[in-house]
């Protein structure tokens, strides 16, 4: 009976999510809203708590548990007070109502330089090519720089999706089930091709046949390589500022690459560190000096 009541409680869950995600689409607003919301369901679920009868324990109490800081707190509280209006809950709006947002400082995005990953590929080509071969482990750290595409986006890249002739990626958006396509240099494209006739693609594999734990395991060792906070969502942030600071791609240009909806999510992934700055400036003045 216990899990009947279980099974029954997350259908309810998901008929709720159903019908928020359409309310969501329906006004332009973030569909993370529902993620959120979910995770917050299930634990009230857990603890026998109805939304409607939250209050500020419950959220303290999640909020410990969850061990949220203040970025994760702000985006609950203001999924919750949309919920809570979207359900015409007066008692939840009131709750989430007086808790206050708090500004958070924005911390400058991680990125390597190309020279880096290049450096770092040597090591993990000197260190890792009895488990995957060289030329493999190239079209694995290229693409994943050049694609600058979100890893599930990388994992389900299918090869008929890549268009060798004209240098070209289509992936799909799992936010708004819009298909969009990536430009990448014509030495990538023969990379692949090179590659994809030396090894078939595999069934319920990727283009380059690798599952998500050997890519983890990459994606480790290289952070070890590098010696620096590395991940897949920092080669986003390395491409965005290769293509605009070394390559000049306007930064317009640069938020369809990323797939970006707004240019200011974009811009985001360009803020410099102070030696950035002085780096650029320097190159710039000796240059027009020279």
């Amino acid at each position: 009976m216990k899990n009947l009541n279980k099974n029954s409680k997350e259908k309810e869950v998901d008929n709720a999510m159903d019908n928020y995600t359409d309310y969501l689409e329906g006004n332009g607003l973030s569909l993370v809203y529902a993620n959120i919301i979910k995770v917050f369901l299930e634990f009230l679920n857990n603890e026998g708590i109805e939304f409607k009868d939250i209050s500020q324990e419950t959220l303290t109490h999640y909020f410990l548990k969850k061990k949220y800081k203040q970025t994760s707190k702000n985006l609950l509280i203001n999924a919750g007070r949309n919920y809570a209006d979207f359900l015409g809950n007066e008692n939840a709006k009131n709750v989430f109502a007086e808790i206050k947002t708090r500004t958070v400082e924005k911390h400058l995005p991680e990125y390597i330089t190309l020279e880096e990953l290049e450096s770092a590929l040597v090591d993990l080509k000197t260190n890792h090519s009895r488990k995957i071969n060289c030329r493999k482990l190239e079209v694995i750290v290229y693409t994943l720089f050049w694609f600058g595409c979100r890893r599930q986006n990388w994992l389900h890249l299918d090869r008929k999706d890549i268009d060798l002739v004209n240098c070209t990626a289509v992936f799909k958006n799992t936010k708004t089930k819009v298909d969009y396509s990536v430009s990448f240099p014509a030495e990538i494209g023969e990379l692949l091709s090179s590659y994809f006739q030396s090894e078939v693609q595999e069934e319920d594999k990727n283009f380059c046949n690798i599952t998500e734990q050997q890519l983890r395991d990459l994606i480790e060792k290289m952070q070890n390589y590098l010696q620096k906070p590395f991940h897949i969502h920092t080669m986003r942030h390395s491409v965005a500022r290769h293509l605009v600071n070394h390559l000049g791609v306007p930064v317009n240009v640069v938020q369809a690459h990323l797939n970006h909806s707004s240019l200011e999510t974009t811009t985001g992934y360009l803020r410099n560190t102070d030696e950035d700055n002085r780096k650029i400036m320097s190159k710039h003045i000796n240059h027009k000096g020279g």
